[in-house]
């Protein structure tokens, strides 16, 4: 295996020569493009679609993503990207991953058949890597035209799975271990290739935002398309059957809307949303907890999941009272637990929650990684709200690339919200997504590779409209890249790429 693993190295080396010659006449930069193909290699054709046994495991993604770091590497020797200096979003990723390697290491990373160590490398390593390659590559509109499309593009092909999978489809499932039986955990729900409903979700909104982000650049016809689309993608969402998937789908455009529209309309548009929130939750609030979802999980095992949530909350804080400043150490968290299973006053049935892990992103880093890892996870997700919204709010950013602020705002209340009430850190793709798209937001929020609007094309825009680049009105709203000719007449020596 290690010589055959040793030829298709040489073979991607010339590979690598042959396209690092021809490289200066591509129109795109490969590495972001490259690590948007990677997020659907990975997804869809993981350890689960083939596997070789080795002391690291070998599979299509895990050589993919060293092959594209191998591409990276040489792209900046070569000069055609460059390392950008460090910013807080960086300090703040470097510090959660160093931290993690000294918490794994400095307790028994060999437990539980290596466990922590396989969390650091392919939960955590990972996604890192594909921030850092993604952070500090060349990004123009062009670029985030792909890959936009090519998330919406698997954001269709999901639906299509997720729907087919929730009806009993399977013949239509593909890949094949999609629809396995003998993988009973949280078989009957839409599980997608990531086999798990959260994760589907998850990527199902994320993959709606960026279809979306087309609206404002197509014409007449292919907005026909993107509406058809849109109910399919709620289909698939709903077929994930998970009620924190449910819940992120109105928050998400609830974000959305309430920054996008004008001020003088966010009072009314709020009062509608709370009172039509307020009759929903009213209306079937109290069946969401008692509808059966898993086949192979009954109603009364799916009521027992939500009485065991607070048990979790009172395990993990335990846990935290003992350990407060670096936790119980990095994917320790099912040994540990053990010693506070026990309650003297008989209040809490603690014991319940033995077989189980914790179900909160939240806790489980407090338990594991104490205040330290809390306020570092913490601080990272602010930071990247607060660049996506400064992204949004520059006027002098093409659209497009505005719109991936927006994107960057989704993710992070699915991330958010269905950490609430799953530990989404032990999801790798999930992780992966994060960090894929907290790239190129830093990326879009520090770099100047992304053309910006010249001056002269902005006083001329602010004079036709008040509300200038407004979403809302899309015939108000040019974004030159439309016209790429008329872009480059407009374009002062700001404009770049």
């Amino acid at each position: 295996m290690g010589f055959v693993l040793f030829l298709a190295g040489l073979v991607a080396v010339a590979w690598l020569a042959v396209g690092l010659k021809y490289l200066p006449h591509f129109s795109f930069n490969p590495i972001p493009v490259g690590a948007t193909l990677f997020i659907i290699v990975a997804s869809v054709f993981g350890a689960e679609y083939f596997s070789i046994e080795a002391t690291i495991p070998v599979t299509f993604d895990r050589v993919f993503l060293v092959g594209l770091v191998g591409l990276f590497v040489a792209l900046v020797f070569f000069g055609y990207d460059q390392i950008q200096p460090l910013n807080l979003t960086d300090l703040l990723v470097f510090g959660l991953f160093g931290l993690m390697m000294i918490s794994t290491f400095t307790h028994d990373w060999q437990t539980l058949d290596n466990l922590p160590i396989s969390r650091l490398l392919f939960f955590n390593t990972m996604p890192v890597a594909v921030y850092i390659i993604v952070r500090n590559s060349r990004l123009r509109l062009k670029e985030l035209k792909m890959i936009a499309a090519m998330l919406a593009g698997f954001g269709v092909y999901l639906s299509l799975i997720a729907f087919a999978e929730a009806r009993g489809w399977t013949s239509v499932v593909f890949p094949r271990y999609i629809a396995d039986a003998s993988a009973q955990e949280f078989y009957g729900r839409a599980r997608g290739p990531f086999m798990n409903p959260i994760s589907n979700g998850i990527f199902l909104i994320v993959c709606l935002a960026s279809l979306l982000a087309w609206w404002n650049r197509v014409n007449d016809r292919i907005k026909i398309v993107i509406v058809l689309l849109i109910p399919i993608f709620v289909l698939g969402i709903f077929s994930t059957l998970t009620r924190s998937v449910w819940v992120s789908l109105p928050f998400s455009i609830a974000l959305v809307v309430m920054i996008t529209i004008p001020p003088r309309l966010r009072g009314g548009v709020l009062t509608i949303g709370a009172v039509c929130g307020m009759v929903l939750v009213l209306g079937v609030g109290g069946k969401m907890a008692q509808f059966k979802r898993d086949k192979f999980v009954s109603e009364a095992e799916m009521r027992q999941s939500a009485v065991l949530r607070p048990l979790f909350a009172v395990v993990a804080f335990r846990m935290f009272q003992d350990r407060p400043l670096l936790g119980h150490g990095f994917g320790q968290y099912t040994n540990a637990k053990t010693a506070y299973l026990q309650d003297p006053s008989g209040k809490y049935p603690l014991a319940l929650t033995k077989s189980y892990s914790q179900h909160n992103l939240f806790l489980n880093y407090l338990a594991e990684m104490g205040l330290a890892g809390l306020t570092i996870l913490i601080a990272m997700l602010l930071n990247l709200s607060w660049m996506a919204m400064a992204i949004w709010k520059n006027r002098r950013r093409y659209l497009f690339a505005r719109y991936f602020g927006l994107i960057m705002l989704v993710i992070l209340v699915c991330h958010v919200t269905n950490g609430m009430f799953h530990d989404v850190a032990i999801a790798p793709m999930v992780n992966m997504l994060l960090y894929f798209v907290a790239g190129i937001t830093t990326n879009l929020f520090t770099a100047a590779h992304v053309t910006e609007i010249s001056a002269e094309e902005l006083a001329r825009q602010s004079a036709q409209s008040r509300s200038t680049l407004n979403p809302l009105h899309p015939s108000r709203n040019r974004d030159l890249s439309l016209n790429p000719v008329r872009a480059r007449q407009s374009a002062g020596p700001s404009v770049k790429g």
